[in-house]
Formats: C-alpha cells, sequence, structure tokens
C-alpha cells in the first residue's frame, strides 16, 4: 500500500470521527469569565473521551463577566434568561449541561430533566444526604447531581488556645467562657483582640450563618431544626445576645465578611470565627506561619459547636450539574455528569473543591492530603432550597436576624418574623371574621333552597309574574354561586381555587343579572331594532350572555389564570397573607372586559328599570331589583379598585371581598301584597310592551244580572271581584284571544265548555294582554306602545282584567 493511500485512509478516518463526533457545552455558575477548578475537569473530561473513543468534546462557557464579580442573585438571574430562552427556540447556543449554586435547585427545576432515569438508587445514595436534598424539589425530582461541596466551620487561634491551656469548645457556652477568659487575660498585657466574629451581613452566608446557628440548638444528631417558634430556637439565638452582653463579640465583629474573618484570624486579631473551610487551609502550619505574612497565627478549623455537646451543624454550600430538557445531546451530557461526579474524579480533585461523597473521607490516600477527622465528623445540613422563590426567602430571613444583632427588633419578634416568611396566613373558618361572615352567607345559603320551593309553588302568583319560572330558578342558582365564593373566601388558597372562585363569582353575577336584562329589554316601548329582537328570542339572548361570559371565564383560565399570590402586611411581625390576582397583560385584559361586559349590562338594567319605574305591573319587582342593581354598580367599581390597590390588612381584605358580595343578594317577599291602587286602573302615562295568550268567558245576556250582583261594590273600580258566580245557561263559551300590543295584532277563537263553569280571571302573569268584552263593546283601538279602552266616551288605560269587567259592566 503506498504511502499516498494511507494518507488518503487517514484523512478519510479524520473526517469520519470529525462527523461522529459531539460537542457538548457546559455552562459554568462563576462569578467572572474564569476558573482553574472548571478548565480543569473539561480538560480531564475530553482526555477521557478521546481516549476511550466517547466521540464527545466538552465545551467551556462562563456565566461571570470579564472584569468584575457577581453575586450569586445576579448569576441566577443570568441562567434563568439563557434557560427560558431556550425553551422559547430563542438562545440560538445549545446548552447541554449547567452548573449552579446548589440552593436554586427548585429555581430551576422546571428546565432541568430528572436524573433518576438515568442513575441508579445505589449510586445517588453513596452522596451527602443533604447535598441530595439540595438536588432534589418537593415533587421528589431529582435534577441534579452535586458536582462538589463547601462546609461551613469555626476557625480559631490555636497559639492563643495553645498559650492559656485551652481545649476547643464544643458548645456555645464553652466558646463564650474561654472567649471572655482569653479576652481579658490578653486585654492585661495590653492586646485587644475580637472573641468571636460572624457573617450576619446583608449576604448569603448571613443566611447560612443563621440557619447553622438554628440547627444547632437540637437535642439529638437525627431531630430536626428547632421550630422557629420554640423556646429551643429562642434560646440558641439567645448565644449572640449574650456574646455581645459579655463583650465575646460586638455588633461590628457579628457583621463581617468572609474575607474579614479571615484576615482577622490570620493577623491573629479574631480568636473565634465562623467562615468556610478554606479559612483553616492557609495559616495551618508552623512553617508557613513564619514566611507567609499574612499569617501572623497558626490558624485551624474545627466543627461548629453547638448549644448540646455533640451537636453542630454547618451548612452545605457548593454547586450541582443538570441537564436541561432543551439539550441536543441528552445521552451525551448524562455520560459527562457521570464522569465528573463518580468517586474516582471526586478524589482526584480533592485538592481544588471537597467532594459530596461521605467514603472518600475515609480514603486514606485523601486523609494525607486534607483534614479527613474534621470532613468526616461534620453534620451538614442543607438550605430550604425548595423554595422557588430562594432569593426573596434568604433576604427576608438574614435581613430580621441581622436586625436582631443589631438591637433594632428583639430576637423572638426575629423568629416569628422569619416563621411568617413561610407562615403565609389565611382567613381560618374558625377566626371571627370568618364566621361573621360565613354566618350570614349561610343563612342565605338556607334562603336560596327555600327561595326555590316558593317559586315552584307560587309559580302563578302575582309578585313573580316579572319573570317565568326558569329564570327565577337562573337568579336563584346565581345568588347561591356568589355565595359560594364568600365562602371559599376563607380557608386554605390554592392557585385552583383561585380561579374558581373568581370564575363562579363572574358566572353567579351573569345569572342574577342577565335575566333581568333581557326581561327589561324585552318590555322596551320600542317595535323595532333590539328591543324587538330580545322580545322575540328572549330565551337565546339570555343562554347568548351566559355562554359568553362562560367563554371569557374560560379563556382567562387558559391564558392568563388568577394565581395566589403573597402580601407582606408590613407590621412588626412581618405577616402575610395571600391573595388572589392575575398580575399578566393578558390577565388583566380578561379582567376589565369581563367587568366591562358586566357593568355595560348593569347600566343598562339601571335605565331600563328607570325607564319603566311606574309600569304597575312589575312594581314591586322593579324596586325589589333596584337596590340590587345599584349594588351591583358600587360592587363592580369596588371589585375593580382593589384588584389595583394593595390592602396590608387580612382582615380588612377579607371584608372587602365578602360584604359587597352579599349586599347585591336580596329576596323577596313572596306572601306581601301589592297595594290594590298598584293592581287596577292607572294613569295613560303606563305602558304595555309584550305578548301574551288569555281565555275568558263570555256571559250570555240573560245572566248578566245574576254576574253583576255579585260585585261587592260597584262604586269602586279599583275593587277587585273576590265572588266568583255559576252559570245556568247551558252553552256557555270561553273566548280565547291574543294580542301582540307592540305589532297591532288581533286574534280570537270561541270553544263550547261544560255546562257549569266558574266565571274565569285571567292569572296576574297574563296581565299585559287586552281583553274586548264581545256581549258589551265588541272592538278596541290599539296605538303602538298603549292600550285605550273606548268606554261611555271615556278614555281608560287598564291592567287589572277583573276590574276591567267590572267597569265595562257598570
Amino acid at each position: 500500500m503506498s504511502n499516498i493511500t494511507i494518507i488518503f485512509l487517514y484523512i478519510i478516518l479524520f473526517i469520519v470521527k470529525f462527523i461522529q463526533t459531539k460537542k457538548v457545552s457546559l455552562y459554568a455558575f462563576t462569578y467572572t469569565n474564569s476558573d482553574s477548578y472548571y478548565s480543569a475537569i473539561v480538560d480531564k473530561f475530553n482526555e477521557y473521551s478521546q481516549k476511550n473513543s466517547l466521540g464527545i468534546i466538552l465545551e467551556l462557557k462562563f456565566l461571570g463577566n470579564s472584569g468584575s464579580n457577581l453575586t450569586p442573585e445576579e448569576v441566577a438571574k443570568k441562567l434563568t434568561n439563557y434557560l427560558k430562552d431556550s425553551q422559547n427556540n430563542e438562545n440560538p447556543e445549545n446548552i447541554d449541561i449547567v452548573t449552579y449554586e446548589l440552593m436554586y435547585s427548585s429555581k430551576f427545576s422546571e428546565y432541568f430533566i430528572d436524573l433518576k432515569k438515568y442513575f441508579s438508587k445505589e449510586r445517588i445514595e453513596t452522596y451527602i444526604r443533604s447535598s441530595i436534598e439540595s438536588c432534589s424539589t418537593m415533587k421528589r425530582e431529582l435534577v441534579a447531581l452535586p458536582l462538589f461541596s463547601e462546609y461551613g466551620v469555626l476557625g480559631y487561634n490555636a497559639d492563643l488556645l495553645k498559650k492559656y491551656n485551652k481545649s476547643i469548645p464544643k458548645t456555645w457556652n464553652e466558646l463564650i467562657e474561654t472567649a471572655k477568659y482569653i479576652i481579658d487575660s490578653e486585654k492585661a498585657i495590653g492586646k485587644n483582640i475580637i472573641g468571636y466574629a460572624s457573617q450576619h451581613i446583608e449576604t448569603e452566608t448571613a443566611t447560612c450563618s443563621a440557619l447553622e446557628l438554628l440547627y444547632s440548638g437540637r437535642k439529638k444528631k437525627t431531630d430536626r431544626c428547632p421550630s422557629l417558634k420554640s423556646d429551643e430556637a429562642l434560646k440558641v439565638m439567645g448565644i449572640l445576645k449574650e456574646m455581645k452582653e459579655k463583650g465575646v463579640a460586638t455588633v461590628d465583629s457579628l457583621n463581617k465578611t468572609e474575607g474579614e474573618i479571615a484576615e482577622g484570624l490570620w493577623s491573629g486579631k479574631i480568636l473565634f470565627g465562623r467562615n468556610w473551610q478554606f479559612v483553616g487551609t492557609v495559616c495551618n502550619d508552623e512553617n508557613i506561619v513564619k514566611f507567609n505574612p499574612l499569617c501572623n497565627a497558626l490558624i485551624k478549623s474545627t466543627i461548629l459547636p453547638g448549644y448540646y455537646e455533640g451537636i453542630s451543624a454547618s451548612v452545605v454550600g457548593g454547586h450541582n450539574i443538570a441537564v436541561p430538557k432543551t439539550s441536543k445531546n441528552i445521552e451525551e451530557a448524562v455520560k459527562v455528569i457521570d464522569f465528573l461526579t463518580n468517586y474516582t474524579i471526586q478524589k482526584e480533585f480533592v485538592n481544588e473543591k471537597l467532594p459530596a461523597i461521605p467514603e472518600i473521607y475515609y480514603d486514606q490516600e485523601v486523609c494525607q492530603q486534607i483534614d479527613c477527622s474534621l470532613y468526616s465528623a461534620i453534620q451538614a445540613i442543607a438550605r430550604p432550597s425548595s423554595f422557588k422563590e430562594y432569593d426573596q426567602y434568604s433576604f427576608e430571613f438574614r435581613d430580621n436576624i441581622s436586625k436582631a444583632v443589631k438591637d433594632e427588633i428583639s430576637f423572638d419578634i426575629a423568629l416569628i418574623r422569619n416563621r411568617n416568611i413561610i407562615s403565609i396566613k389565611n382567613t381560618e373558618f374558625k377566626s371571627w371574621p370568618s364566621i361573621v361572615i360565613n354566618g350570614i352567607a349561610l343563612i342565605l345559603l338556607i334562603g336560596c333552597f327555600i327561595s326555590i320551593f316558593f317559586v315552584y309553588s307560587y309559580s302563578d302568583n302575582e309578585h313573580l309574574c316579572f319573570m317565568n319560572i326558569n329564570y327565577w330558578y337562573t337568579y336563584i342558582i346565581g345568588c347561591l354561586f356568589i355565595l359560594i365564593y364568600v365562602v371559599l373566601t376563607s380557608g386554605n388558597t390554592s392557585n385552583l381555587k383561585c380561579q374558581f372562585r373568581f370564575w363562579i363569582l363572574m358566572l353567579g353575577y351573569s345569572l342574577c343579572n342577565v335575566p333581568i336584562f333581557a326581561r327589561l329589554m324585552g318590555n322596551y316601548p320600542r317595535n323595532y331594532g333590539l328591543p324587538k329582537f330580545v322580545r322575540n328570542n328572549m330565551t337565546m339572548v339570555t343562554n347568548f350572555l351566559l355562554f359568553m361570559e362562560m367563554g371569557i371565564a374560560f379563556l382567562w383560565a387558559v391564558f392568563s389564570p388568577f394565581k395566589r399570590r403573597v402580601i407582606r402586611t408590613n407590621n412588626e411581625l412581618n405577616e402575610a397573607y395571600y391573595i388572589c390576582d392575575s398580575d399578566s397583560f393578558i390577565g388583566d385584559f380578561y379582567f376589565n372586559f369581563s367587568v366591562a361586559i358586566n357593568l355595560f349590562m348593569t347600566l343598562g338594567i339601571a335605565y331600563l328599570m328607570f325607564i319603566e319605574w311606574r309600569f304597575p305591573k312589575y312594581y314591586l319587582d322593579l324596586r325589589n331589583f333596584s337596590f340590587i342593581i345599584y349594588s351591583s354598580i358600587v360592587f363592580l367599581i369596588v371589585e375593580v379598585v382593589l384588584k389595583y390597590i394593595t390592602v396590608r390588612d387580612i382582615i380588612l381584605y377579607y371584608f372587602l371581598h365578602t360584604i359587597p358580595k352579599l349586599f347585591i343578594l336580596k329576596f323577596y317577599y313572596i306572601c306581601k301584597d301589592i297595594p290594590a291602587e298598584k293592581k287596577t286602573i292607572c294613569s295613560i302615562k303606563d305602558k304595555f310592551s309584550s305578548s301574551d295568550h288569555y281565555e275568558y268567558q263570555i256571559i250570555p245576556e240573560d245572566n248578566y244580572e245574576s254576574y253583576t250582583n255579585t260585585l261587592t261594590n260597584k262604586s269602586n273600580y279599583c275593587s277587585p271581584i273576590t265572588k266568583s258566580t255559576k252559570i245556568t245557561n247551558p252553552s256557555p263559551q270561553i273566548r280565547s284571544t291574543t294580542i301582540d300590543v307592540m305589532n297591532n295584532k288581533y286574534s280570537d277563537s270561541t270553544l263550547n265548555t261544560s255546562k257549569e263553569k266558574k266565571f274565569n280571571t285571567p292569572n296576574p302573569d297574563n296581565i299585559p294582554t287586552i281583553i274586548s268584552n264581545s256581549f258589551q263593546y265588541p272592538e278596541s283601538i290599539f296605538p303602538s306602545g298603549n292600550t285605550d279602552i273606548l268606554m261611555y266616551g271615556g278614555k281608560y288605560n287598564y291592567m287589572n282584567v277583573e276590574n276591567l269587567l267590572h267597569i265595562m259592566k257598570n
């Protein structure tokens, strides 16, 4: 084979290998645009990949900026934007692997795959438990694996402890006694030192310091963190107050940065100081102390003390490594993570970063390089990374402790405020505001159910002639929905409950008002256009309006549903409660559109009621509904105002969202009589505006005297006929007459009935119809929008059939 052929084959193999090679990108969570550790592990993997022909090239990219250090919050925000853009296909770069600060697992969880599908349970259990907790979500998804770890420790001046023959303190009380003794002794020879320094400042480390202090109050290693409202929590936080009172610490010494504490320890100015593990790795050898200008004392590290001996707590720091769901190389990315987090690589880089695999700290080779006795004794705890908004939680938590350290608030208030960060209040069913409002709502609910029975039993009652029975049922169901909303305002608040509550409120409001709107529109004194259409298609119009409201609610729920949101009261205890809100532009649009439709309909009802106010047939109806309608207008305005203002008192918020709803409910007095003057003949201005059908009996001439003798008071035209009469004519007739007043239509027919028949007075529900008695006056004139009966040269309007017959017979 010639040399040219061999070269050609090499070229072909190189091209094939290049084509098969996949580039996998790793975005590192760093505060600058360089990091020796990440560069080293990437080089290590690429070397391994090439040697084993994996066909993977790992490329390193940094999230930090060049020339400036970012905070963890700033880097997290930058990574969030990257992941969102990738999810929305707006990021041209493919992100295959990311590393991040371990407290952000829940914040980024929606973007990462679940690694439980790729790693065995046995492999996962090899890591420190608290580290795995920081890789998991509340849904028990494993969204990452720990890449490396950091631990909080107590740095101490070994020279001073040796000088005064003091042992390493194992409890906080021992630390205070030892520090007090050494401070006084050093002061006696003219040297001033700080007994204890910590990091209760406005950084993430302050959260770690406070959590470590709280966890150190456990009675057993297996116990959870003491409750923030427990005596144990108050006692252990009181350690800081005792330190200040005994001169062991000052406000200034408790508010130092990591660098300030490290420098203070190395320079010999601080006896004890809380810091990360690096603090004991610089000046930990006598030879180093002699030649390193930074080191004026021998500084070593130990586990942090506890309130009880044998108890300690150290917050786990470090980075996790994860694979985004949008990665185009998920299988290859998982292989990279498997390599970087295995025992061998973690052991190899132990001098660079501490591993999260506890077995490594018992490896003899490793123990020759690091202090295995320290790291194996650490009682690691995790930060509450299950909060999606961890940054906000951490800021409020450390801010409250910092204020207590500065004596701005007491430690018990600080603990209560911290408890209230996650202890969001609801208006409990057992609270007095809820008992009052729900008690009223319950009474009204019972009234609604009783009303259904009355509507069914008295459907032909003159009090219910305003709407047919189905519309009355619709109105009552609307009232029930509104009352259900009021009841649901109490108790726990969830996103689903928020959406359901507002949907049921708008639907209930529509069910109450749409039938009234359609009915009044049908009565409008015009015989063309919208009123005529509504009059002829009452059911269709009502259903259309209701389905339109339901459609808006459905679109709202799909595109921008109501969600619960936390409102802080800003009082001394920092109490908070949930509200339901849709804070997006689309949500605001649907809200305003829904309110606008209901407000337009309500104002329309108010206008129609004003026009038909003197309509006698609906005398009580219009007066009952007037209160409801005008209350509804106020209610809608209040809803808009409450949407755009923040109420910071939970009781006031509760009352503002319940009491207005109760005011738009009003019940009818079915047994209450209508005033007589409103039942009979009225002024010429009264209008008719509907069609109906009625029946009445023709009275034969030979029985006319018998009929008229039954009248109770012939001189009073407004007195109704209270007696019926038997007809002696063997062939009485019933005349069925249909009259459309608005369209000037008239038709009738005559039917024979039984020999003995009571005089038929039409039901009050059928009042808006015209009667012409064929025995005495066989014709009538029907002008549009009004009805006049020509009798004895007089001109009369009528509303009551019974009294009209009375007049016509007299």
